[in-house]
Parts: structure tokens; sequence; C-alpha cells
């Protein structure tokens, strides 16, 4: 059961970042990720950024999402393969989507990644201590218009 129960903690840790992209919260990201959180990102396979601290990555996040008008992420599945009482490691799946004006048009951006994460259980709490984000495939289009 209290597998369970920890698995079920470190689910609704990661939703929650996720939520709070949605609403471009990134200072209330900011401490679901250690001090020490280390986030690298790969957009088709190439290295776009490499962040190694909690205020690099809120700094980083602030100011990417300020690019964008509209953020929406859907969660799909969350496997723990690893679990012990202070430290996870874990695989999520989500659907991230962007919309900005560019050229006086509304574009949206579709991107399907793949979070490799490791998770540390700290006073009580898990956080993302290490997440490498793997854009694999990425989309964009103007809204409303059908390829």
């Amino acid at each position: 059961m209290e597998t369970l129960i920890e698995k079920q903690a470190i689910k609704e840790l990661v939703d929650t970042f996720s939520n709070l992209a949605d609403i471009k919260d990134v200072a209330a990201q900011g401490p679901l990720f250690t001090e020490d959180g280390h986030v690298t990102t790969y957009i088709g396979g190439e290295l776009f950024a490499d962040l190694k601290n909690r205020a690099e990555i809120v700094d980083v996040f602030t100011d990417f999402l300020a690019n964008f008008k509209r953020v929406y992420h859907l969660n799909g599945q969350l496997t723990i393969h690893s679990l012990s009482d202070s430290r996870a490691e874990g695989i999520n799946y989500c659907h991230v989507v962007l919309t900005e004006e560019k050229d006086g048009k509304e574009m949206v951006h579709n991107h399907y990644v793949r979070y490799n994460d490791t998770y540390v259980k700290e006073e009580g709490k898990w956080l993302i201590q290490r997440r490498i984000a793997n854009f694999m495939i990425s989309d964009s289009r103007e809204l409303g218009k059908i390829a």
C-alpha cells in the first residue's frame, strides 16, 4: 500500500508541474525542483537547454513561457521503474501545446514530450531532482488551419 501512496504523490508532483505551466506560474513551479535541480531539454534530438539549479530553471522557464499566449499540458502515462524511501525514477509522457502570435497569425505548436525524471523526497515531499525532456515530435501550423 505504501508503494501506491508514494507513486500517487509523485504523479501529483508531475501533474502539478503541468497545471502550473498552463497558467504560467513558474514561480510556483520552482519549489517543485530541488535546489540543485537539473533540467536538460532536447528538441528533435538537439540540445536546446541545460539548466543546473532551481533559480536558473525558473529564470529560463519564465522567459520561455512569456513568448506564448496560451499553454496547455496533457500528461499521459507515468511509469515509476525505481522507487525507494527517498528516491525514484520514472518516465512521463506529455502533450504540450503552445500558441503565439507570429506575423499577424496565431500559430499553434504541438509537442509530444517524454520526460525521464529522477525524484527525491526531501522533508516528506517528493521533488524533481533531474529531468531530461525529449521533445520527440513537434508540429507547428496556423491555428484553425488543417494541413
